[in-house]
């Protein structure tokens, strides 16, 4: 059996930073999608 200290964990390759007004800019009317209806609430959501 493994100690904890050798338990293996898988860390990313490289750190992702992302600038929401970069990725808004790539919003467009094609490839913005419609409200979508989840249907009527059911327990206690509010929106």
């Amino acid at each position: 059996m493994k100690s904890p200290d050798e338990i293996p964990t898988k860390t990313p390759l490289t750190e992702v930073n992302f600038d929401l007004a970069e990725l808004l800019a790539q919003v467009t009317e094609e490839n913005l999608h419609a409200e979508v209806d989840t249907g009527v609430v059911i327990g206690q959501e509010t929106w």
